[in-house]
């Protein structure tokens, strides 16, 4: 008791000479008048400050706890070099924080007066402090001080896209994260809106945690300036096959997803499909499931840009039906896909698919008709001349009534 009280006694005394200096320095510089009152008050705050670190540093933690209090009382961007130091303190002595109700409040009165100061040049250590203790409380200060302070900062963006990632994970491996600090993350993760944390966002909402964190983070991720379809593209990349499904449909459907990036998006996955080589049969079913939806999506909502893509999803469904591992069904979604896409590149590639029929043709070897007819109906809608000259041999040709009459359709289309 001695102790504590001798201390106490120590801090109002250290006070009360940092305001005997001030008072006296202010007294001589007003009898001389050679210094302006600007300069007054900052020698004044500067003994304050030198006053208040000293007794940071000699006092209990009660005595730290009211150091930082009195601080509070100072404007707070002079008091930043105490924060700085309370907050080395703090991160050397993490383990007995949280277990002293005074260090524990004083770290906290720290974090909520750095953001005030208006420094970012303890990111570093607010990272340290913040992977050091489990409080929620404290760790929710921190994380608000990092997304106040942290835009711009390369490696706090990291740091923070790294743990909430880690968090996710694990939460979809059976863990039960502390929702309560994830949001403050995710929350703050999306007030610094860096291109790096698109990625991260998306796993929050693969993962499905709970409602508002799902909605947060899809805030967060629309809420990133500039093209984000590169960056969902490349996100979904870096998935296991298992979540591209998921992943894509969630960019189809978002609420806040404008047409462009659905397109965009629906491209560039698309592109990544027919691309990808597996031995595993569940994965290749899995892609072929994931290529049929995007080719009905791209069918409704057409854009040139997928054309390269759809046309070698079309090669690649035509061969799969070929071999009896796709279904009719899928391969006249994927004729239709080039139709709508208003691309002579696709026009192209039905026109050299529709050569190949008329060899089979001519050759007494059948071809599925539904097929057939859907390969002239797109040609006709698409409307390039490339088309002309297959359609016209096809007319010449022993096909059924249907296909015949098609053709001449076609062809007379094609005339226009």
């Amino acid at each position: 008791m001695k102790r504590r009280w001798s201390r106490a006694l120590l801090f109002v005394l250290l006070m009360g000479l940092a305001i005997t200096f001030a008072v006296s320095a202010q007294n001589q510089q007003s009898q001389s008048g050679a210094q302006p009152a600007q300069t007054t008050t900052q020698t004044q705050q500067s003994l304050i400050l030198k006053t208040l670190i000293a007794a940071f540093d000699s006092g209990d933690s009660a005595t730290k706890l009211q150091v930082i209090k009195r601080a509070q009382a100072q404007p707070a961007e002079q008091m930043a070099p105490l924060y700085s130091h309370a907050l080395d303190f703090f991160v050397s002595n993490a383990p007995q924080v949280t277990g002293d109700v005074n260090l524990y409040q004083a770290a906290i009165d720290t974090a909520n007066s750095i953001v005030k100061s208006g420094t970012s040049a303890e990111l570093t250590q607010l990272w340290s402090l913040f992977q050091s203790v489990r409080d929620n409380t404290l760790r929710i200060a921190l994380l608000n001080d990092l997304g106040a302070l942290g835009k711009g900062d390369a490696q706090t963006v990291a740091n923070i896209n790294s743990w909430i990632e880690r968090e996710a994970l694990s939460s979809q491996g059976g863990a039960r994260p502390d929702q309560q600090v994830i949001q403050a993350a995710v929350d703050n993760l999306g007030k610094i809106a860096d291109s790096s944390s698109l990625s991260t966002f998306l796993h929050v909402v693969l993962a499905q945690i709970s409602d508002p964190l799902t909605t947060s983070a899809e805030k967060g991720l629309f809420a990133i300036k500039g093209d984000i379809v590169p960056l969902a593209v490349s996100a979904i990349q870096r998935l296991g096959i298992s979540q591209w499904d998921a992943a894509t449909t969630f960019f189809l459907t978002a609420a806040d997803a404008s047409a462009s990036v659905r397109q965009g998006v629906a491209s560039g996955i698309l592109a990544l499909t027919v691309d990808y080589r597996t031995a595993d049969t569940n994965q290749q079913l899995q892609l072929r499931n994931l290529r049929s939806e995007l080719a009905r999506f791209l069918t409704q909502h057409p854009t040139k840009d997928a054309a390269a893509a759809l046309v070698r999803n079309f090669a690649q469904t035509v061969q799969e039906f070929d071999r009896n591992l796709t279904t009719r069904d899928r391969l006249l979604e994927s004729i239709a896909s080039l139709g709508a896409s208003d691309s002579e590149a696709a026009a192209q590639r039905l026109s050299d698919f529709m050569n190949l029929l008329n060899t089979y043709t001519q050759n007494d070897r059948t071809y599925d008709m539904q097929v057939v007819l859907a390969v002239i109906d797109n040609l006709k809608s698409l409307g390039y001349q490339v088309a002309y000259q297959t359609i016209y041999y096809a007319t010449l040709l022993k096909y059924p009534a249907p296909v015949l009459q098609a053709a001449n359709d076609a062809l007379g289309a094609l005339q226009k």
